[in-house]
């Protein structure tokens, strides 16, 4: 079972850099297009889900190799130290902002699992969808084109109950 948190949690503690916190891993799960994820049983998947718990401990033996510890707090200032610099040497990349954490645009489509939510969605992925929207709305650069894919999410959430 693919449960929101569980995910969450794995997304937080595999790949802290990428993912620093919430925001990221939403915007991550619900907007990018060719993320690894789909949608299966009402519940967003990954790919390689069933390799979570041996890539988290591969992930922190990596990071025990090249910081010298686990700790994740640490390691996400590291790893926001190095995305900042290669921001700055890197201008002709379009960087925006989402949460804490610089992330690279990508303009909503079709194949972004928020245009594709589930008839049988899982309640925890529901609230996570709805949060993402929201967090969307509010934090994220968005072109008129992802307004109309967020619009059009918006109206398919309604179709779930509260």
């Amino acid at each position: 079972m693919a449960t929101y948190r569980r995910t969450l949690n794995y997304m937080l503690q595999a790949y802290p850099g990428l993912f620093p916190d919430e925001s990221n891993a939403l915007h991550h799960l619900f907007f990018v297009n060719g993320n690894g994820f789909d949608w299966i049983n009402g519940e967003l998947f990954d790919k390689s889900y069933y390799a979570m718990r041996k890539e988290v401990k591969e992930m922190q033996e990596e990071h025990l190799k090249e910081y010298g510890t686990t700790d994740l707090n640490f390691i996400r200032k590291k790893e926001l130290e190095f995305r900042e610099q290669y921001r700055k040497d890197e201008e002709k990349y379009q960087f925006g902002k989402f949460g804490n954490a610089f992330q690279t645009l990508y303009p909503i489509c079709d194949y972004a699992c928020i245009a594709n939510i589930p008839n049988d969605i899982k309640r925890d992925w529901l609230k996570a969808a709805r949060k993402a929207i929201q967090m969307a709305e509010t934090e994220r650069i968005t072109t008129d084109e992802d307004k109309i894919w967020i619009e059009k999410a918006k109206v398919r959430l309604l179709e779930f109950p509260q």
